[in-house]
């Protein structure tokens, strides 16, 4: 059957085997806060917590997760992992994305001074992202092909969620 993830308002991390028919808690991480996962594979998960400087990992189906802190003031909300060494996060300043192997993260900032609110990666190197104008009066729809150099606004568009398949 198919495999997914789940948070629960209370800050657990639910999972199933069954293709939702059942679920289970992780024991081992309760995280308020917790409200974006992304999940590259079956066994490995990035969570992100609402506007918060960590984002917990597991590599082995949610039996243990590990943290991964950021500095301090980032606010980083969604993640979008395509492969389990490349992952994406929106953040206070743009997006977070990966410096080098995955090991380090530099904030990419958008054109316009856009704060993002979705994002969704399709590929290792492409990325889509809804953000809001820095006067809040509109919504832009925009994309990389270069692991977040640069982008290109392509439409206003007004959604709170993205998913994008490779």
């Amino acid at each position: 059957g198919g495999y997914g993830y789940g948070s629960h308002q209370f800050g657990a991390i639910l999972s199933s085997t069954d293709a939702g028919r059942s679920w289970r808690t992780s024991l081992d991480i309760r995280v308020p806060g917790v409200t974006e996962i992304a999940c590259p594979t079956s066994s490995t998960c990035v969570a992100g917590e609402m506007d918060g400087d960590t984002v917990h990992v597991t590599t082995d189906s949610g039996r243990t997760w590990s943290t991964r802190t950021f500095p301090p003031g980032l606010s980083v909300g969604e993640v979008a992992c395509p492969s389990t060494a490349v992952c994406y996060a929106t953040a206070s300043a743009g997006i977070l994305a990966p410096a080098d192997s995955g090991s380090t993260w530099a904030v990419r900032a958008l054109p316009s001074n856009n704060s993002p609110i979705a994002i969704s990666c399709p590929s290792l190197t492409a990325c889509y992202v809804t953000a809001r104008t820095s006067n809040r009066h509109r919504e832009d729809f925009l994309s990389t092909t270069d692991s977040g150099h640069t982008w290109v606004i392509n439409s206003r568009l007004s959604v709170s969620e993205l998913t994008c398949p490779s």
